[in-house]
């Protein structure tokens, strides 16, 4: 019971399970290929625990305009599966399906989830937003979308030691705030993530999303297509939990 209240849960009983919940204090990657849907798995944990449970919650935004953070956040709260974001960005929804969308939406706005785009992302502009968002409003999560996006051009450290510098920093400011941040993470051309095991160090957790394999998806069959690997955890087994996208 203890524990319980000091970690946060997600709706996936898989994920809890394998990870006993994500306590304050963890630094969780969420990586994957572009367009893979690591923002997509990024913004159900946070829906699940800022908006569901009305935990207070940061989001900063990096790459999207408030306008298609806005479809995004509205496709993943919709209750009707044919409102979806495809059909939001073309306008193709009905009356009947609008008035409902605006009832899903309310539980955005009487949830705990704050957001802010941040499209020139620095360290210190990052930091200065979780420690103003903690003191205001006493988030407990935060999900940076995504690291990458750090401005590294006055640098002189080579871009994946600022990244990493970010990481190190987003490790600090959770031990004096107590906070759960989700860093979500791009593969390099390879397709295995920038410099792996230096940043996988910094990590308590490395949830790795792709699309099934010939193999898994013949083994967990309809109506998963995705997988998200639990590539590292300190309390958590390796292994792969399906999900649909």
């Amino acid at each position: 019971k203890s524990r319980n209240k000091k970690c946060l849960y997600t709706a996936s009983f898989e994920l809890n399970t394998a990870t006993g919940g994500l306590e304050a204090g963890d630094l969780v990657i969420i990586s994957g290929p572009t367009g893979g849907g690591k923002t997509a798995l990024t913004q159900n944990i946070v829906k699940d625990i800022a908006i569901t449970q009305k935990v207070s919650a940061l989001y900063i935004n990096t790459e999207m305009s408030k306008g298609q953070m806005a479809l995004r956040w509205a496709a993943i709260l919709s209750s009707d599966d044919a409102v979806n974001n495809t059909s939001l960005r073309a306008g193709k929804i009905s009356d009947e399906q609008f008035g409902k969308l605006t009832g899903d939406l309310d539980a955005m706005y009487n949830g705990g989830l704050h957001t802010v785009t941040i499209p020139e992302l620095t360290i210190p502009k990052m930091m200065s937003a979780i420690r103003r968002y903690s003191m205001q409003h006493g988030i407990r999560l935060v999900a940076v979308d995504y690291i990458g996006r750090v401005d590294t051009m006055n640098s002189n450290k080579d871009d994946w030691k600022q990244l990493l510098s970010a990481a190190k920093k987003l490790k600090t400011i959770w031990q004096k705030y107590g906070l759960v941040v989700l860093m979500v993470a791009q593969n390099d051309k390879s397709g295995n993530l920038a410099m792996a095991s230096y940043m996988e160090h910094e990590a308590d957790l490395h949830l790795h999303v792709r699309p099934l394999e010939e193999k898994e998806q013949a083994k967990y069959g309809d109506p998963w297509n995705y997988a998200v690997q639990i590539k590292k955890g300190r309390s958590a087994p390796k292994g792969i939990i399906p999900v649909r996208y």
